[in-house]
């Protein structure tokens, strides 16, 4: 499902408008999909000739990765209720004369609609999540991740359809496809794999709504029909969920055939090495795993949840089954290990899928037209004002 290009129409890019001055602000210190979205976001729009500084977490990834970018930084713990970091970033508003605030996780999103009345300036919020929260419709404009997204908060956030648009989240296309095939032998070389063996990924936080539990479920099966599956975890060992995960591995006897990775940088790197990426979320707001690995030539099987069935295709660059079934689970990954051919096809229309529908220039051009029709309705008011 892609996003309706009719709800586009009136938001086309102006061509030879002169650059804006934005505001990005993360609230986010570590590495999850927002914060990837928003330094690559701001890293595209600096390209385009805008002026971005991005306002982040002292300490956090953010501001360690755009050091030395065309991105400036500026740091603020973002309290909301603390004046001081109030009136600190409302002064870099009005220094650098910032046109627009984008905001990105609900710290930065009460922080930006704070700001927007105490500046005066537009603030364009980017959902990341599918949570009941009464500040979206204070915000100028709502961005979604997805469709699913989207149609989440205009039914419950109350945010109108004519101040809301879908951007799906944009892929380094490129990084994926273009991975050198001889980091496949390196990363099951270092995971100690053998040859035969036929590798599952699971990518992303290991956190509940992951579901990461049901796809241990569904390894005896797997196992029994396949000895030579073998699951990687691609993710932090280190919380209480993670452990339950792998005490549940143990007390089912399958803790041999799985394989704890930790985080990794290397993402296009670690894609090489596997059969399948899998998806057993419970909720799943987008899903940038999915379009990443499909970007990389493998299929993808994934729960019908959230914006997930946005990028996989059933029967055509996967499967989808239901969440919260391990059974499901199994039966949709099996036919692919036994199929190698299967395994090619859903992998090349996944590549193509991915290339038409989730390029970082796709998604930085449709958000840079977001930004000159709220910043044009802004002027307009002011005009119609004076």
């Amino acid at each position: 499902m892609a996003a309706s290009g009719s709800e586009w129409t009136e938001i086309i890019p102006l061509r030879h408008e002169s650059p804006l001055s934005i505001m990005e602000i993360l609230s986010s210190g570590g590495v999850d999909g927002a914060a990837l979205q928003a330094v690559m976001q701001a890293r595209d729009l600096a390209s385009r000739g805008h002026k971005v500084v991005m306002v982040c977490l002292p300490g956090g990834w953010a501001a360690s990765e755009l050091a030395n970018s065309q991105v400036e930084v500026v740091t603020s713990k973002l309290r909301r209720w603390q004046l001081a970091d109030l009136r600190a970033v409302s002064a870099e508003v009005v220094a650098r004369g910032v046109d627009l605030i984008h905001t990105h996780k609900s710290r930065a999103h009460m922080f930006g609609i704070v700001l927007r009345y105490l500046t005066g300036k537009p603030c364009v919020a980017t959902a990341h999540n599918r949570y009941i929260q009464p500040h979206w419709g204070l915000n100028n404009f709502v961005i979604a991740n997805s469709q699913a997204t989207l149609k989440f908060h205009r039914r419950w956030n109350f945010v109108r359809r004519q101040y809301s648009r879908t951007v799906h989240c944009g892929v380094d296309l490129e990084g994926f496809a273009q991975a050198p095939l001889e980091a496949r032998s390196r990363v099951r070389d270092e995971w100690r794999l053998q040859a035969g063996h036929l590798v599952l990924g699971v990518i992303g936080n290991v956190i509940p709504r992951k579901g990461h539990h049901f796809l241990v479920e569904a390894m005896p099966t797997l196992l029994a029909a396949e000895p030579l599956t073998r699951l990687a975890i691609i993710g932090s060992k280190g919380n209480a969920y993670a452990q339950e995960v792998d005490g549940l591995a143990h007390r089912l006897g399958v803790d041999k055939a799985i394989i704890w990775v930790g985080f990794r940088t290397d993402m296009p790197h670690v894609m090489r090495a596997l059969e399948i990426c899998v998806s057993a979320a419970l909720e799943e707001p987008f899903g940038l795993t999915a379009p990443e690995a499909m970007a990389s030539g493998l299929p993808v099987v994934a729960t019908d949840v959230g914006g997930l069935p946005e990028s996989v295709l059933a029967g055509v660059t996967g499967e989808l089954v239901p969440a919260s079934d391990s059974a499901a689970l199994a039966a949709a990954i099996l036919p692919l290990l036994h199929d190698a051919e299967k395994r090619r096809q859903y992998g090349a229309a996944g590549k193509s899928r991915a290339f038409a529908l989730f390029s970082r220039q796709q998604q930085v051009e449709k958000i840079e037209a977001v930004f000159r029709l709220v910043t044009a309705r802004g002027r307009i008011r002011q005009s119609d004002a004076a």
